[in-house]
């Protein structure tokens, strides 16, 4: 599964298979923030602490937000989001 059709599904945008072919998530924060909240609100939902479990991953996302890194950021939240796929 692309990276994108991942997010698209996570994010509760996969219509009948249409994928927004243009997605900015690798590249824009308006795109990709609201999927990094999202990841946050999904785990909390199903009871896990994100910040305890994940805390490497946090860190990273933490860190690469200061440096302005959306690649880092990008390519943690979709591990996170394929750990959240896995413990559903």
């Amino acid at each position: 599964m692309s990276s994108d059709i991942l997010i698209e599904k996570f994010m509760g945008n996969l219509h009948e298979g249409n994928v927004i072919h243009d997605s900015q998530y690798h590249s824009s924060w308006d795109w990709l923030m609201p999927v990094l909240k999202k990841v946050r609100d999904e785990f909390e939902s199903i009871g896990v602490d994100i910040y305890d479990k994940y805390e490497s991953e946090v860190h990273e996302i933490e860190d690469a937000v200061w440096d302005g890194d959306i690649e880092t950021v990008y390519r943690v939240v979709l591990v996170l989001i394929n750990s959240y796929n896995k413990s559903r």
